[in-house]
């Protein structure tokens, strides 16, 4: 047979996986999702459950790159939205789908640190010595500052 051309269509497969990752809020930052399968899959994004949007009218900070892979121009974390949370992709075609394993996005916030004693000195030799005299560190969330 001339110009018969068989192909063996597969399911969607997830060849990589998004990985956890820390970002700074108004950093760029970009959570990975590759897939594999015949017809060629389409690669959807969950964030805590609920299917993302995508569209720049939709997010403008926001996008699905063609190679599926989900772009945050700035991570926002703010009072009224934060790019925070768990996500994951999924990969469709004709042949079914698959669900990637979970990522948490966090963005890094700022820390206060309490000491045993204020006055305790902390050069020793020249150096920096912070042992001993830290009582705790504790996380703030950014958006109490903003």
């Amino acid at each position: 047979m001339v110009g018969y051309h068989h192909t063996t269509q597969q399911p969607p497969k997830i060849t990589e996986h998004p990985v956890d990752t820390t970002v700074a809020r108004h950093e760029p930052v970009t959570l990975n999702c590759q897939a594999q399968g015949e017809p060629e899959p389409s690669i959807t994004w969950y964030k805590d459950g609920i299917m993302l949007r995508t569209t720049v009218q939709d997010s403008p900070h926001r996008v699905v790159l063609p190679s599926g892979n989900l772009f945050f121009l700035r991570v926002v974390h703010s009072r009224k939205e934060s790019d925070a949370g768990v996500y994951w992709c999924e990969a469709s075609n004709a042949l079914g789908k698959v669900k990637s394993r979970n990522a948490t996005l966090t963005v890094a916030g700022n820390y206060f640190v309490k000491w045993k004693d204020k006055n305790a000195p902390l050069l020793r030799n020249g150096n920096l010595s912070l042992s001993g005299h830290i009582v705790a560190v504790t996380a703030v969330k950014t958006s109490n500052f903003t």
